[in-house]
């Protein structure tokens, strides 16, 4: 991806705000977060009195894990350096990503703010309106004296009304997913400004969204390239076409004089847009301020129906909705207790409704399971043309 190590930009995509800077830590997306912590959730080892599988990474504040979620072999001279600490922190380390300059994960006292040296790896607080899936909630002695310090990743809103949140934390016995009330006792919200926002940002279909930042114009000279903030300019949002030309549709944005741009935009149209900047007069196309990272997508919600624990060979009724009305399909995958992964297993056709409603079309679809186990269930809609994935609301059961 393109980018430009001073530029700073802020995207609100669905009346949710994102922050991107610069950290030294690498930059990790929030998929990956939330991936990687799954990974956690999933592994799985067997009990050490019954012998019986387990899932999600046993909790422990003196042992340590690789992010696979196996531990780290006891013949390795340096647990903390080769693998992340299986308590809360080393959790939140893991799923960011982060270490310190040592190659040690932080702890729950590193992250507390205003203790100690938080800002190595720039970690801000956010309010409650602009969580994203991969910010934390944090408690802190700091703050609150009252009981040990936590730290959950904040997984996305269970609730539309934002009074419950999708939990995924590192806590006994085992790495757990589960729903949380928002407002707990000294629970305030941060954000890891490592997260690169950009490079898996999804706006939403008729969402209008929000793009600003500082403009940089680039010159060469013998002794290198040079870069600084522009302050003039203008700055334009183009859309990907089919052949891969950039056509304009929030045109001649002025860059005010300290060097900042504004600019919104409603998308009526799925696919990928650009920023582009270009000096005051200048005929050129310009310069890519954000290259391909902005992303228009059908609205998936979460596959509804059919509860998380189904009957085998009993037809279970799922439905969901999607805007705008695109193919779609119930995509079922099982749980390898081998390779401790979901493969696909099956997909079920679904149906469309013909009227719109206000969450948008209506798709059904019934599914009748026919092996007991573990799966992971996908509602999925057709990629639309000119983007090389599919979206999805996901959901967990267990057949019985």
């Amino acid at each position: 991806m393109y980018r430009i190590r001073t530029l700073t930009l802020v995207i609100i995509a669905a009346l949710t705000l994102g922050v991107l800077a610069p950290a030294a830590a690498p930059a990790v997306s929030r998929g990956d977060i939330i991936a990687r912590g799954r990974v956690w959730l999933g592994a799985a080892s067997a009990d050490p009195k019954t012998g019986a599988t387990l899932f999600g990474v046993p909790y422990s504040q003196g042992k340590w894990a690789l992010e696979d979620g196996s531990p780290v072999p006891a013949s390795s001279p340096s647990p903390s350096r080769a693998g992340y600490r299986t308590d809360c922190s080393g959790f939140v380390s893991m799923c960011w990503n982060l270490r310190d300059e040592m190659g040690n994960p932080y702890s729950t006292s590193t992250y507390e703010m205003g203790k100690n040296n938080s800002s190595r790896f720039m970690m801000i607080p956010i309010n409650k309106a602009d969580l994203l899936p991969g910010d934390v909630l944090l408690k802190s002695s700091v703050w609150y004296p009252k009981g040990t310090g936590h730290v959950i990743i904040f997984a996305g809103w269970s609730k539309a009304d934002q009074s419950e949140y999708w939990a995924l934390e590192q806590t006994s016995p085992r790495t757990k997913y589960s729903k949380r009330p928002y407002g707990q006792a000294g629970y305030r919200s941060f954000r890891f400004l490592g997260i690169d926002g950009f490079d898996t940002t999804r706006v939403l279909y008729g969402g209008a969204f929000t793009v600003s930042g500082a403009a940089m114009r680039s010159w060469a000279e013998t002794e290198g390239l040079h870069s600084a903030i522009a302050t003039d300019g203008v700055v334009d949002l183009a859309v990907y076409g089919s052949d891969g030309a950039l056509s304009p549709l929030v045109a001649d944005v002025s860059v005010v004089p300290n060097g900042y741009f504004s600019l919104s935009y409603a998308p009526t149209v799925n696919g990928k847009f650009a920023v582009r900047y270009r000096p005051s007069g200048t005929p050129d196309q310009g310069t890519v301020l954000i290259a391909n990272d902005i992303t228009v997508v059908p609205y998936v919600s979460p596959v509804n129906g059919g509860g998380s624990k189904l009957r085998r060979k009993s037809t279970a009724a799922f439905t969901g909705y999607v805007n705008p009305r695109t193919g779609s399909s119930l995509k079922v995958y099982k749980y390898n207790t081998k390779t401790r992964k979901y493969v696909y297993y099956q997909t079920v056709k679904a149906t469309v409704s013909r009227g719109r409603t206000s969450k948008g079309f209506k798709f059904t679809t019934k599914w009748k399971p026919k092996l007991a186990g573990k799966y992971r269930i996908n509602w999925m809609t057709a990629a639309p043309l000119g983007m090389a994935f599919n979206t999805s609301g996901f959901r967990y059961v267990t057949v019985n």
